[in-house]
């Protein structure tokens, strides 16, 4: 026998009778029934009306309202709310949920950075897991290590890049070794940062979602492959779990359920250079031309940027257009102060 259960997309109604029934089961109500009622009306509109269909689903308006349900709010920690659990979007696109959430969040407050969002993420041991989409995976990794050792964190990163060969993609081999060192990375509280391990994903089902089974104040999940199961897998409280997902092909190919489970925040450059450091990467952009160009006049605008990028990576190995502007931010995160002006001369 099956049975076929049939769910409709909660209205209003059920998103507010939801939202009070999460902060009266956590004894955390501290926001007004009005203003619950204007986060379930805002939610339902821009749920509606998404630019990006179900990239923003359930699960990130009952994070946003865990979020919300905390200490007395203030207009700041409401805002930052926001971004955090209805990030991932370009920041010109972070437009639309501002405007469609503005009814309950009346003041429009400046953009939180990037970096402090991902930071504040990292720090608070009762946030979901974390999706970062990002350009440069491999400089993200490295600026995730910045960051912890920033904050005083001691604990060690374990980074897991997926292989591109066909033969481990499709071997049972494989994906037991890369299971073994995340269940290890599990028990030992260290923090997992993932790319391209699409295919053992299904397998941490529980651990994303963090659907965990306390035992004796020990935390269990079930890692799962294929027809083999472990239902223990112990979770240290200091586990985090970060995810690299690349804009485009792979960002489109990540269902709307596995989108939901995670804060995400879109990274770039741009987004976490400081005016300073901005012009610090505009001086050693013109050094690194003047010291690896040779004038070809007359060719053309086309021709030459690609010659230009030809005649750099010849010079430079494994050069590319973030190469100055992770080196800048490397640096400049190992400063004892910010960059000023002064360090620019």
């Amino acid at each position: 026998r099956a049975i076929y259960l049939s769910r409709p997309e909660p209205d209003v109604k059920d998103l507010y009778e939801t939202a009070c029934s999460i902060l009266s089961i956590s004894l955390r109500q501290t926001v007004a029934n009005k203003e619950l009622r204007a986060i379930a009306e805002a939610y339902s509109h821009y749920q509606q009306n998404q630019s990006r269909p179900n990239f923003h689903g359930l699960r990130d308006f009952f994070a946003l309202v865990k979020s919300v349900g905390g200490t007395r709010p203030t207009p700041r920690s409401l805002f930052v709310a926001l971004e955090r659990n209805f990030g991932g979007l370009p920041r010109t696109s972070m437009r639309e949920v501002m405007t469609a959430f503005r009814g309950a969040f009346s003041d429009q407050l400046a953009p939180t950075p990037l970096l402090r969002l991902v930071e504040d993420n990292l720090a608070d041991p009762l946030a979901r897991n974390l999706l970062l989409i990002t350009t440069t995976p491999d400089a993200t990794a490295g600026m995730l290590g910045r960051i912890l050792a920033k904050q005083n964190q001691q604990r060690p990163v374990l980074v897991l890049f997926g292989s591109q060969f066909e033969r481990d993609c499709q071997s049972d081999e494989y994906s037991y070794r890369v299971l073994s060192r995340i269940i290890l990375a599990m028990e030992t509280g260290r923090v997992l940062i993932m790319k391209g391990l699409k295919s053992i994903y299904g397998s941490l089902f529980e651990m994303l979602n963090q659907s965990y089974t306390v035992i004796g104040n020990r935390r269990n999940c079930q890692v799962a492959l294929g027809p083999f199961a472990n239902h223990m897998c112990f979770v240290h409280p200091d586990f985090r779990c970060v995810v690299l997902v690349e804009p485009g092909t792979e960002l489109d190919e990540c269902s709307p359920p596995f989108l939901n489970r995670f804060e995400k925040q879109q990274l770039s450059f741009g987004d976490v250079l400081s005016p300073q450091q901005e012009q610090l990467v505009l001086a050693l952009r013109q050094w690194v031309l003047n010291a690896t160009q040779v004038e070809a006049p007359g060719a053309p605008v086309l021709q030459r940027a690609e010659r230009e990028l030809r005649q750099t990576q010849a010079s430079f190995l494994g050069f590319d257009e973030n190469t100055i502007p992770a080196l800048v931010l490397a640096y400049s995160q190992n400063l004892p102060a910010p960059l000023n002006d002064a360090d620019l001369e």
